[in-house]
């Protein structure tokens, strides 16, 4: 009897410590994807879509305004794609160039060497602006307001020219 009650305590002990240990990994798991939404290349990302799966569902669409969501988020995909990937051939391009401007804390270099990226992504801009709204003609006035709260932040409101609203 005795020996069974230990051999459950040290099942129950072993089964705790496996959760602890997973909770832990599921943790790390967390930060790791959190990290990975960061940088240019999440920005980029981020630029590749008009409304992420997010905010859509903050926004509580209808089945037919899904529909012509989608058909924007289509046709803005096509429409984007050229400019997205000069302005990535520009960005890598002027890799280097950027580096050694930030390593010698040379702001007006890097400001030159960021100028050809800049001048392709503006392209990219003004077509995300115009789908933007696109997309806010589809909604409802609730939706609207709920749209306008919305902001483009980090590494895409500095790639969009956007400031931060200060609160």
């Amino acid at each position: 009897m005795n020996r069974s009650r230990c051999l459950l305590f040290v099942f129950g002990v072993l089964l705790m410590s496996l959760q602890v240990l997973a909770a832990a990994d599921d943790k790390k798991a967390q930060k790791k994807a959190k990290a990975d939404k960061k940088g240019p290349a999440a920005a980029l990302e981020k630029v590749q879509t008009l409304l992420p799966s997010e905010d859509a569902d903050k926004l509580k669409l209808t089945d037919e305004q899904k529909k012509q969501l989608a058909k924007y988020e289509d046709e803005y995909k096509t429409k984007v794609k050229e400019p997205l990937a000069q302005t990535q051939e520009a960005f890598s391009k002027a890799r280097q160039e950027i580096k050694t401007a930030r390593q010698n804390k040379d702001k007006a270099a890097a400001k030159q060497a960021l100028a050809p990226v800049g001048d392709k992504f503006k392209v990219v801009a003004k077509l995300r602006e115009e789908y933007k709204g696109k997309v806010r003609e589809v909604l409802n006035e609730e939706q609207k307001k709920t749209f306008d709260e919305m902001k483009d932040d980090g590494p895409l409101a500095k790639l969009l020219g956007k400031k931060k609203k200060n609160k």
